[in-house]
Parts: structure tokens; C-alpha cells; sequence
């Protein structure tokens, strides 16, 4: 009433107040109202939860006047998603002042950018070495560790077409030789790891793999076989051999007569000789291997019961 009454309207009348820019706002109302409200921004680390968020808990409104003043604010921060970098704007509500009017209905905003996430800055395996074991084509070799201060979830795989990748498996972090491939001759595999974490990062490495082979005289070759058709022990071989490279195995009888001869340790004698079962006995066994130059002799028992 007081305004009006300045400026010689009737305060009686809705109509009859002084309106410059014929908006409906009166003009001492629109002076008193925000015009403006100063847009916020704030940067945060990749995966910083919202509770975690240093929000701004006052944003600064202009008045019609020119006139600046800190209003309190609440963020509708619907949709933050900490694991997407970018920058993302979000409204807010503003509160009451006395005296002051929001006539515009005006929303605060705010930017928040959430910064790439830094790409893993290593990966460690902890055993490099493996033992060749027969007839185990799935074998544990060791775990792998991504050094990453930033997160503890990463995908990890064996790209194909790299390295001797194709021989080997990884499964929940851990690499496994997985092939029935023999690789005589061969002691190291290169395997190329590729880790990928959740910001997108993709790293890389290659690790050297050693299978070790036990040595031909420390190998336990069975001195006894049974090729009696009953599923148990019918066949004698030692395919330890099968990771050495020009191995050769043969079988003698007392007189020195060749039975059987193989350069293959995944085939083993069946206890016959040109289509004859041989008898209950002992017969002499010949094991060479021309990748090291050793070679063992042994006895072996035949029996049938």
C-alpha cells in the first residue's frame, strides 16, 4: 500500500498498480522478485557416490534492483550416474526470503562434471611357472592382480590371434593352460592380457610362461601292466614324453626281438606283437630323447591276470 500510495495508485485495485512493461508483475513487485540466479558447478572423481557429493548448499540470486542475496537450495540430482564421465546439468529448488519474490518461478542449476576415471597402471601374475602334467589338459597356473587405485572391477581376456593365447584360459582372474596340443619341444608361451575396466581403459600386457618337464631320469614309467581287456592298466606308455621333442620308445623281448616302437607318447603298447598276444613275463623297455640326449632303460612286467 505504501508503494502505491507513492506512486498514486490505488492499492485497492489490482489493476490500477504501476506496471512498466505491461508483463502483469507490478513494478515494485518485479523489482522485488529474482531475476536471476547464478548457475553452479562443481567437479568431482569418477565413482564419487552422491552422498559423497560436496553439494552447494546456497546459490546466488539477483533482484529486479540489482540487489544480491544467498538464497538456500535443495538438487534434484535424479539420474547421476558416478560411473559416467561428463558433464551433466541438474535443477534445483530454491527457498523462501522475506521480502524477496520468485515471480518467474526460477530453478537453480547445477554442472556437475565427473572426471575419466585413470586407466589401470598395471597387472601382476603370481606364478609364471608350470609343471606339465599327462593327461591334464586343464591345468592352474596363477592369478592375476590389476594394480588400480581406482576401482576393484575389470574384465579380463586372452584376445585371440596373440601370442600363444589359443592355449590358455583365463576364469575369474586366474590363467589356466587349457590345450590337449602337446607343443613337444616347447618350454615358453607368451600370453597377452587384456584388461578392461569400467571407464572404458583398455591396458594391455604380455607375461612369459614357462612349463617346466620333469626330467626322463626322474620319471615314475609303470613296471607293471595288465592287458587283460578289464578297463584297468591294459596299455603301457609314458606320456610324460609327450612335451619333449623327438622322443622314441620301444619295447624288447629277452631275445631282442622289437615288440613295439613309437616316436609318439600318446601311443602305448597293448601287449601284442603283429596281431599275438605276448606271454606273462618280463620284457626290457628302451626310452631315448633327442631334444636332451638321455636315455633310460627299464624292466617291464607283463601279466594277465
Amino acid at each position: 500500500d505504501y508503494v502505491e500510495v507513492q506512486q498514486g495508485t490505488d492499492p485497492s485495485d489490482p489493476d490500477d498498480a504501476q506496471d512498466t512493461d505491461e508483463d502483469g508483475v507490478p513494478d515494485y513487485i518485479q523489482e522485488r522478485s529474482i531475476s536471476e540466479l547464478v548457475a553452479q558447478s562443481i567437479q568431482v572423481d569418477w565413482n564419487t557416490p552422491e552422498a559423497s557429493l560436496n553439494l552447494p548448499t546456497e546459490v546466488l540470486a539477483i533482484t529486479g534492483l540489482g540487489e544480491m542475496v544467498n538464497v538456500g537450495v535443495t538438487w534434484d540430482l535424479t539420474g547421476y550416474d558416478p560411473l559416467m564421465s561428463g558433464t551433466t546439468a541438474y535443477a534445483g529448488t530454491i527457498g523462501t526470503i522475506p521480502g524477496i519474490f520468485n515471480t518467474g518461478d526460477l530453478m537453480a542449476e547445477l554442472s556437475i562434471e565427473v572426471l575419466a576415471k585413470p586407466a589401470p597402471t598395471d597387472v601382476t601374475l603370481s606364478e609364471n611357472e608350470f609343471i606339465g602334467i599327462p593327461d591334464e589338459y586343464f591345468q592352474e597356473i596363477g592369478y592375476f592382480t590389476v594394480v588400480d587405485p581406482t576401482d576393484d572391477q575389470h574384465s579380463l581376456s586372452l584376445p585371440e590371434g596373440m601370442g600363444d593365447n589359443e592355449l590358455f584360459e583365463v576364469i575369474d582372474g586366474i590363467l589356466f593352460w587349457s590345450s590337449q596340443e602337446q607343443r613337444a619341444g616347447e618350454t615358453q608361451f607368451e600370453v597377452v592380457l587384456q584388461v578392461e575396466d569400467r571407464g572404458g581403459n583398455v591396458i594391455q600386457k604380455t607375461f612369459l610362461i614357462t612349463r617346466l618337464r620333469t626330467p626322463l631320469s626322474q620319471l615314475d614309467v609303470v613296471n607293471t601292466f595288465t592287458p587283460n581287456a578289464d578297463g584297468v592298466n591294459d596299455t603301457w606308455g609314458v606320456p610324460a614324453l609327450r612335451y619333449y621333442s623327438g622322443s622314441r620308445i620301444q619295447v624288447f623281448d629277452r631275445g631282442g626281438r622289437r615288440l613295439f616302437y613309437t616316436e609318439d607318447p600318446d601311443v602305448k603298447w597293448d601287449g601284442t606283437f603283429e596281431g599275438e598276444e605276448m606271454g606273462v613275463g618280463a620284457y626290457y623297455w628302451v626310452i631315448e630323447v633327442e631334444e636332451t640326449g638321455e636315455v633310460r632303460r627299464g624292466v617291464l612286467n607283463l601279466l594277465r591276470q
